[in-house]
């Protein structure tokens, strides 16, 4: 009965909350800049959203929760009292008029009207909003600036440390000096510029939004209601919604050490059902406790698996040697016999490992049918983490702190958040170069700037 109940743990179902969570994971949503655009100008164009469903292709659910992630993410970096938010079906009947006329950035007319009771704010809105979208390329050019001489800065240094004398690096030092402050007077017109640009969102606010009534039940949500009216008192240019998509897109989140052990102490603990709860809005981290376990759990079904194939007589040495080495991970012991006695190539010596085997399944079976991941030891998990190329040894404080402080250099101090974790895999897997040369991608803008250096690091 020994190899038989070995024979029914190789395969064990997965937990259905981690069956929802690879669900979730593939069925995330990755809009394109094209859809962001048709909401923006839905939006505007008071378009119901029904119809803005259909023009982009997407469910109204998706809609909605694309109108919030964007309007959220929006508010981060602009801040305002909010805005009265009329109906259209309200306006129509409280002007006895058609809706406002509004422009969309091409100029295109939308939903005119000829009373006189709309123009004054058919005027003032679409005044504002050139102000404020020059307000934005103001912004942009200075940010612009301020990396600039950052860069220049970071150069003199560069070239300070390579100096052979003392003239030269006091000379690039002082070259540091200045950029410096001339990057921090940039940063002072930036920062002016960005109060300007509050004050502006605070008068565009004041002149009220109007939304198709479609949106009423849906908007009846606080957060929802919010992002909409960020979106249509903002209106984010497209280089801010490609902005956007390449802050939000799912790439700086890859399988640790600790996402396996996490997933492994849950499991011995008997609380697996709770791991969506750890934070159920972010699908990276969803993404990562799946393969988590998928890892742990390939990692066991192949031992158990190869305990059945070194224990069959009619095993051939290649199979042997395959099994021994899918062993290795949980039964090292075990599996270092196996693989010396191979090497030998004395059938003698292979056929009294096999037997010892056999009698250690008939005694103590329960100690190598590892029925679950929560059977796993720590070794165990260790060794399975280590035979994937996860780094195991614990974080870096001198790797972290190097990689923090050359992007706060760089600019990049808002986008630490994501860039560090992903800088500290690639230092750690050798691809340090390959890592710096994505930041800057990152940085002029490209959405596909992780698609080369992903794939090396998976």
């Amino acid at each position: 009965m020994s190899r038989e109940t070995i024979a029914q743990h190789i395969s064990t179902p997965i937990p259905g909350v981690l069956s929802k969570l690879k669900a979730e994971k593939s069925g995330e949503l990755e809009p394109t800049l094209e859809q962001l655009c048709m909401i923006r100008d839905g939006l505007f164009s008071i378009n119901s959203l029904q119809d803005i469903a259909a023009q982009t292709g997407l469910e109204v659910r998706q809609v909605l929760d694309l109108i919030t992630s964007v309007g959220q993410w929006a508010t981060q970096a602009r801040s305002f009292g909010g805005a009265e938010v009329t109906w259209d079906d309200e306006f129509a009947a409280s002007n006895n008029s058609q809706i406002p006329l509004f422009r969309l950035p091409s100029g295109q007319v939308v939903n005119g009207m000829t009373k006189a009771a709309g123009s004054a704010t058919r005027e003032n809105t679409r005044e504002m909003r050139e102000q404020i979208e020059r307000k934005a390329d103001e912004i942009s050019s200075l940010e612009s600036l301020v990396q600039h001489w950052l860069d220049r800065s970071q150069e003199s240094l560069e070239r300070a440390e390579r100096a052979r004398s003392d003239k030269s690096r006091q000379a690039h030092l002082d070259s540091q000096k200045e950029r410096l402050e001339k990057s921090v007077k940039a940063q002072k017109r930036l920062d002016t510029a960005r109060t300007s640009m509050d004050k502006l969102l605070q008068d565009r606010a004041q002149l009220g939004v109007i939304l198709h009534s479609s949106f009423r039940d849906a908007l009846s949500i606080k957060d929802v209601r919010k992002s909409a009216v960020m979106i249509m008192v903002a209106h984010p240019q497209d280089h801010d919604l490609a902005r956007y998509l390449q802050r939000t897109r799912k790439t700086g989140m890859l399988l640790s050490y600790e996402h396996v052990t996490l997933v492994w102490m849950f499991a011995k603990m008997g609380k697996i059902d709770g791991l969506p709860l750890i934070n159920p809005k972010s699908r990276g981290l969803s993404k990562c406790l799946y393969e988590a376990y998928e890892l742990l759990e390939t990692g066991r079904s192949d031992a158990m698996r190869s305990l059945l194939v070194l224990s069959d007589s009619d095993s051939t040495l290649d199979e042997m040697r395959t099994a021994a080495v899918m062993a290795r991970t949980v039964f090292p012991g075990l599996a270092g016999r196996f693989v010396s006695a191979l090497d030998t190539g004395i059938d003698k010596l292979v056929d009294r490992e096999r037997s010892y085997l056999l009698r250690h399944l008939e005694v103590s079976c329960e100690s190598l049918a590892v029925e679950s991941i929560a059977r796993l030891s720590e070794d165990q998990v260790l060794r399975i983490c280590r035979s994937a190329g996860l780094h195991t040894d614990g974080s870096s404080r001198v790797e972290e702190s190097s990689i923090r402080n050359r992007l706060l250099q760089l600019g990049l101090v808002n986008d630490t958040g994501k860039l560090l974790p992903l800088g500290v895999k690639a230092e750690r897997q050798g691809y340090s170069d390959e890592f710096w040369q994505a930041v800057d991608r990152w940085r002029d803008g490209d959405l596909d700037w992780d698609a080369e250096l992903l794939p090396l690091m998976r």
